[in-house]
């Protein structure tokens, strides 16, 4: 439960901005970094909403998939940067140690690990499971106006068509078949749902993308992202390049969790699976917890009682990110900055910080910072990047005094997003490789990726 508390507290004490009103529910994602006894929330959000592929944007603005579990990832690719930005002006106490002598990159601490706490088992293939188990049933979805986003709770409003052909309602027709569904859908080319009854509804163990109410998503399901993640990394391909890959120690659920379902998502299906190092896969350990996030739809809808045909999924996210300046915090909604206007043409300035372009961005000022000559005791390097927080003006020294080596990766900067991102040679093999043991990845297949 610690790492469960850890999350949740830390969300009770952020503002109130991008939070869920009384009638709204959402779902909670943050990752809890521990070293020994110590636990702390380094990157957290909420959200629930995916854009349609029609909305992808070709500068790398928008966010196309605002589930909690996805914004989480950025915002911790985020605290990672500003990590090694610190490690690069010598600051103490980073997440990071010496570089590999062999590759270069930065790998992390003694004892550092990573958990990811998610208010509500990740949607798609870890959301089947019969429900004669530990989970219970989802309740049934209420009504809500029409929106050009997808909601987490991935069911389309009311029954499904085979349970309206049945006469049966969503609540009725999962206590007879004792089956717990989602409205991921199974990728094109592959084993698609029987829509059978009961337990043969779904097929399990494939590849499913998020749901769209408009123009269909081709964001893959939370669950699929994760067991990606669980083989390459969370740091993605651009930190590949600086670092080491980045794993998760274990994944903790609160509501809808279903042990046979996680296993078999985030262990099973990569059973036997080689990698090219420095990738190898780290399945998590997987957990429930007894803490119950106080904004979940189960837990709104009976906090409302007689007003529940008033429940609805939040539209907008709350995102947070663990800095040496003391914490970013922002709100969104339909993939931009909240409060930036859906019709008017987007610009920087509506940008997200864990948009694409921002990150894109703060990782070319992390190359630059890390290729200048190391701080001197007479003052850092004259350079034109921000001067360090206060508060952080410790430097590391080696034994005989002297200032530490920044590295000085082989990375340029030069080029658009996708030309960096090539650089990443060793993460685009291990990726390749994954993608053959795991087939049917749709993706985004590098639109919205062209841009400077």
């Amino acid at each position: 439960n610690k790492i469960a508390k850890a999350a949740l507290e830390h969300f009770a004490a952020l503002p109130k901005r991008g939070k869920p009103a009384s009638h709204e529910w959402t779902v909670l994602a943050a990752i809890v970094c521990t070293q020994g006894e110590r636990a702390r929330v380094v990157a957290l959000a909420t959200g629930s909403k995916c854009l349609g592929h029609d909305q992808i944007s070709p500068e790398g603005l928008l966010l196309l998939d605002s589930h909690a579990e996805v914004l989480t990832r950025r915002s911790f690719q985020r605290f990672l940067y500003d990590e090694l930005q610190a490690k690069a002006r010598g600051e103490i106490d980073t997440v990071f140690e010496a570089r590999d002598r062999a590759s270069g990159r930065l790998h992390l601490g003694e004892g550092i690990e990573f958990h990811l706490y998610v208010s509500q088992s990740p949607c798609g293939d870890a959301c089947i499971f019969d429900t004669d188990g530990p989970a219970a049933p989802r309740p049934a979805p209420c009504k809500r106006k029409a929106s050009t986003e997808s909601d987490f709770d991935d069911k389309e409003d009311g029954p499904s068509k085979a349970q309206r052909i049945e006469g049966k309602s969503q609540t009725e027709a999962t206590e007879e078949t004792d089956v717990h569904r989602t409205g991921a859908k199974a990728v094109p080319g592959g084993v698609q749902d029987p829509l059978a009854a009961g337990p043969g509804y779904h097929a399990v163990g494939v590849l499913r993308t998020k749901p769209g109410r408009g123009p269909p998503t081709r964001s893959m399901a939370c669950s699929d992202k994760l067991t990606r993640w669980t083989a390459l990394g969370l740091q993605g391909a651009l930190l590949s390049l600086l670092i080491e890959p980045v794993y998760l120690s274990s994944i903790v659920v609160g509501e809808l969790y279903n042990e046979a379902a996680m296993v078999r998502v985030f262990h099973d299906r990569l059973r036997g699976v080689k990698l090219p190092a420095p990738f190898a896969v780290h399945p998590p350990v997987v957990a429930t917890t007894s803490e119950r996030f106080s904004c979940s739809r189960a837990n709104v809808e009976a906090a409302l009682g007689p007003a529940a045909h008033t429940l609805a999924a939040a539209g907008s996210a709350l995102i947070w990110t663990c800095t040496r300046a003391g914490g970013e915090t922002e709100a969104s909604s339909v993939g931009r900055r909240q409060g930036v206007s859906a019709r008017a043409p987007m610009t920087k300035s509506g940008r997200c910080l864990v948009s694409k372009s921002a990150l894109f961005d703060l990782f070319k000022a992390t190359v630059a910072l890390l290729s200048l000559p190391p701080p001197t005791a007479t003052g850092p390097a004259t350079a034109s990047h921000d001067s360090p927080p206060a508060g952080t003006s410790h430097k590391e020294e080696k034994e005989d005094g002297s200032q530490p080596q920044s590295p000085t990766p082989a990375v340029r900067i030069e080029g658009s997003y996708r030309e960096c991102k090539d650089q990443a040679t060793e993460y685009a093999a291990a990726r390749a490789a994954f993608h053959a043991a795991v087939p049917g990845w749709v993706g985004n297949q590098g639109k919205g990726d062209h841009f400077r």
